[in-house]
């Protein structure tokens, strides 16, 4: 159940909100969009805002993209700026293409020198689309024209906004999107590619106001999904996927008295990643914060810090929580962890002649977990029972680890 929240931040979300949109431009513009008729200036400064807060969270490709979108507007606002040559049709195009582009690079922040560089790229980008769309280097072949005829018998209310170049261009730029969106989905790279279906659909009806519709809910959505990462980042360790320390100075904030704090901590973990080695130690954090995160009753699992992680149950007292996380105790003492070797080859051979090594039989190892659980009350406060919680874990430590104490009441 925990992996449809997962789903619908990282890749759903914006597609629904994106498709709301598509929506009323393609199929109730006259109705839905009168309130925008004497607000033909409101994508400029919502586009400026989205642009700065991209810029402050370190999210330099929605920077780009925002100014993009807002150089698109400008010119749908301002047709004398796009000269004779220049159609609003290659100006998406454009815009699409180096959104497209900018789906493969990373966030780099706004250093002058990665500025420079990005400019460099969208230039080159924007100019070879422009060149390919005002050229007759291709169109101008006989076989384009031949399949330019069928393509206008098949496929006659597509031909009717797009021409066969344009659509192709579209094709490559959806196929790179839906290539990257896999690779694996994150909630940045879904808004860019759902942009692309926004940028595709206005070709059907570009007027100002749904091009100012389209690019007001952009901006909007931009904000959005840049606070969301913004969040995840923050509230979200790294290493493990689990809400982090931060997330649960946060969440116990938000509770009454009356909860239960449990402190965890692997067993020998030092000397297992001294044995093991780093990679195998963040392996074994990995596993133990999915297990902890399985947590019911309405348990929250955290990681605090290191080895060290936290659950907490809202509204139970310790020994109505006693039995489950033991039971996640068992669990993890029992979960075999195959350790991959080093000497393992990351490629097959080429070739017969290049036999790999025979390599060791694969381990595998179990690790255990202490815990100590203490009751936050009216008598205590959060500071209190975390350094009950962890007496309480030192004394599990004490009694042989791989158990679950309770602190004295």
């Amino acid at each position: 159940m925990k992996f449809l929240p997962a789903l619908i931040n990282n890749t759903l979300l914006p597609i629904i909100a994106l498709t709301f949109g598509f929506t009323v431009i393609s199929t109730y513009p006259a109705e839905t969009l009168f309130w925008l008729q004497d607000k033909n200036w409101l994508p400029y400064p919502l586009l400026i805002i989205a642009a700065v807060i991209a810029s402050q969270f370190n999210q330099s490709r929605y920077f780009y993209v925002c100014l993009l979108w807002l150089g698109l507007f400008t010119l749908v606002d301002n047709p004398k700026l796009l000269g004779e040559s220049l159609s609003n049709t290659t100006a998406l195009l454009i815009v699409a293409g180096v959104t497209s582009l900018l789906l493969w690079q990373q966030d780099k922040g706004l250093r002058l020198f990665n500025v420079l560089l990005s400019a460099l790229l969208i230039a080159i980008t924007g100019g070879l689309i422009a060149w390919l769309l005002l050229g007759d280097v291709v169109t101008s072949t006989v076989q384009y024209q031949a399949w330019s005829s069928d393509y206008a018998t098949l496929l006659p209310s597509i031909a009717k906004h797009l021409t066969l170049l344009e659509l192709a261009l579209y094709f490559i730029f959806f196929l790179n999107a839906a290539i990257r969106v896999s690779l694996p989905p994150k909630l940045n790279h879904s808004l860019l590619a759902a942009s692309l279906c926004l940028l595709a659909i206005l070709n059907t009806n570009l007027t100002l106001q749904m091009m100012a519709f389209a690019s007001s809910l952009f901006a909007l959505i931009t904000v959005i999904i840049v606070l969301l990462d913004s969040h995840t980042m923050a509230f979200k360790d790294e290493l493990t996927g689990i809400s982090s320390r931060r997330a649960l100075m946060h969440f116990t904030k938000s509770l009454f008295n009356n909860y239960t704090i449990v402190m965890a901590d692997v067993d020998h973990f030092k000397a297992f990643n001294d044995k093991y080695g780093h990679d195998v130690g963040d392996q074994v954090l990995r596993m133990v914060a999915q297990q902890l995160n399985q947590v019911g009753k309405g348990g929250r699992a955290f990681r605090y810090g290191g080895e060290e992680f936290t659950l907490v149950f809202p509204r139970k007292k310790p020994e109505q929580v006693f039995e489950i996380v033991d039971a996640l105790r068992e669990g993890i003492a029992q979960y075999p962890l195959v350790i991959r070797q080093p000497d393992r080859p990351k490629s097959k051979p080429k070739s017969e002649d290049e036999k790999p090594k025979p390599q060791q039989k694969q381990q595998t190892v179990h690790v255990t977990m202490s815990f100590g659980a203490a009751l936050r009350n009216k008598q205590t406060n959060f500071e209190q029972a975390l350094k009950l919680a962890d007496e309480a874990l030192y004394k599990a430590k004490k009694a042989g680890r791989n158990n679950v104490q309770m602190a004295d009441a």
